[in-house]
Order: C-alpha cells, then sequence, then structure tokens
C-alpha cells in the first residue's frame, strides 16, 4: 500500500460505524476467482468457460480465439492509455456476444459448460461471501463477464446468494421449449464502462444508502465500479495478477492496497470484515 496511514483511517472509520453502513462491489474474473490455476494454466473468465465446452461450435470457437488473440493484448497493456483501449473493449464484447448469439447455445447447455470447466477460487473467497451474508453486508458484483453462468458457478460452489447481486451481461433465450441464445440485454459491460455501470438502478438498489464502500477488482478500470457511491469512505482492493512491475505503479495510484502474484485475499479485507 502507498498510503498505510490513510489506509489505516479508512479501516478504523468502517469499524466504527459498522457493518449497516458498509456495502462491498466486487468485481468477479480474475478478482474472486484466480487468474492462474494450481498448475498454473490460466483460469477461465466466464467468457472462457465457453470457448473450453467440447460441444462448442467450432466456428465460434475460432472466431472468439482470434477476438482474444488481437484484444486481450491491447487490454492488459499498460502503455496503452485508457482512452485508447475504450473503442476496443466495446468492439470486442460486442464482437464476442454476436458470436455466441451465432452459436446456437441453450439454456440447457450452460450447467454443462459449468461441469466440463470449473473456475478457481481466489483463496478466502468463500470467506468474504460467509462474512458478508453473516454480518448482513450486501455484496454487488459487477463483471464484465456472462450473468447467467457467473449464477450457476456460485451456486456450484455452494455460496449463499440472498445478499448478493450481479449486474453483468445477461443472455436473452427464445421463448420456446429449446431456450435458444437470441441476444444480450442492454447496456453491454466491459471492464472501461462500469462507471455507467453503478449508475444503473439494479446496482443503486443494492448498495442503498450504505455510505461505505469496500471494492475490489483487477483493473484500473473497476475502480468505477464505486463511482457515485462517495459519500464515505471507499477502500479499495486491487489484484495486479499481470505484467506486475510496469502496472503496480498505476494499482498503487488508484487502489489503497494492492495484491499481487494471483495471491489469496488480503488479511486485511478478511480481519475487517470479521471485526464488524
Amino acid at each position: 500500500m502507498a498510503q498505510p496511514d490513510v489506509v489505516r483511517e479508512k479501516i478504523r472509520t468502517i469499524l466504527r460505524e459498522g457493518a449497516h453502513q458498509l456495502a462491498v462491489i466486487s468485481d468477479f474474473d480474475m478478482t474472486l476467482t484466480t487468474y492462474y490455476q494450481h498448475d498454473g494454466q490460466r483460469s477461465a473468465s466466464s467468457h472462457q468457460v465457453f470457448r473450453s465446452w467440447p460441444k462448442i461450435d467450432p466456428v465460434f470457437a475460432a472466431t472468439g480465439d482470434a477476438l482474444y488473440a488481437k484484444y486481450y493484448p491491447i487490454e492488459v497493456d499498460p502503455t496503452i492509455s485508457r482512452h485508447d483501449k475504450q473503442h476496443h473493449m466495446e468492439t470486442w464484447w460486442d464482437s464476442i456476444h454476436a458470436a455466441l448469439v451465432k452459436s446456437g447455445i441453450t439454456r440447457s447447455d450452460l450447467q454443462d459448460m459449468i461441469d466440463h470447466t470449473p473456475v478457481t477460487w481466489r483463496e478466502g473467497a468463500d470467506t468474504i461471501f460467509s462474512l458478508c451474508h453473516s454480518r448482513g453486508v450486501p455484496l454487488l458484483v459487477i463483471s464484465a463477464g456472462l450473468a447467467d453462468l457467473i449464477e450457476l458457478i456460485m451456486a456450484k460452489a455452494g455460496f449463499d446468494r440472498t445478499n448478493v447481486t450481479i449486474v453483468s451481461n445477461r443472455m436473452i433465450f427464445s421463448d420456446d421449449a429449446r431456450e435458444v441464445i437470441t441476444g444480450f440485454a442492454s447496456p453491454s459491460i466491459h471492464i472501461f464502462n462500469k462507471d455507467t455501470v453503478a449508475a444503473l438502478p439494479s446496482s443503486r438498489e443494492a448498495v442503498g444508502d450504505r455510505p461505505n464502500i469496500l471494492v475490489m477488482g483487477d483493473s484500473v478500470g473497476d475502480i468505477d465500479m464505486a463511482h457515485g457511491f462517495d459519500r464515505g469512505v471507499r477502500l479499495a482492493v486491487g489484484f495486479c495478477n499481470l505484467h506486475v512491475e510496469q502496472s503496480l505503479s498505476e494499482f498503487l495510484r488508484v487502489f489503497d492496497i494492492v495484491v499481487t502474484d494471483d495471491q489469496p485475499f488480503s488479511p486485511f479485507i478478511t480481519s475487517l470484515l470479521e471485526a464488524l
């Protein structure tokens, strides 16, 4: 952390004002989950769960691979400005969602995808869910991933979601018995428009009038999930999973606490929630 005294003061304020004044806002992919699996292979994001499914349409697989090869290096390149990345991310998300619609997958396919390609939860994620539930702290997940899959992933893990709100890209299915994907609900959510997503009624309702916010993400753009929630203390935790040497200074500028190299949740986070 760049300013330990500031962080300690924020933590003292959150503890003094209590659980009823706190909300947690978190990204999903590579924040609640890890960047790498235990075997060193890349962990699947919710979009990549589709790509890994052996029954997926080969045309979609080829399209997804080409889009990933083109746009992911842009997303994680610390030398490209956020402004310059914005248009590329919009194009990537619109293109991959259009390809998904053409793939012909059905709602019933989703559970099979989850069973075939399980995600790897970041160590301590279960504690975060449990403590938020037991302390009555709402957990708002704002994700550029896929809401329908995220819900199934959480259900498979056995997490209690009674206090969890997921704001993410949600599929639209046909009304017939097959329930084939036909589109996506608006707006499309990518990693650099989370400020507009934070303003949606569903996001506002989840946080309510709680003034203090714990926000967690793995991209500097994730700080925008707390946009407009500035009535009290904002404690920001960033997970710098990639290009650490090049990205660390920017993460430290944006986040109060930075966790590097795919490490478990910081003891600051779990200890804070435990003490509420």
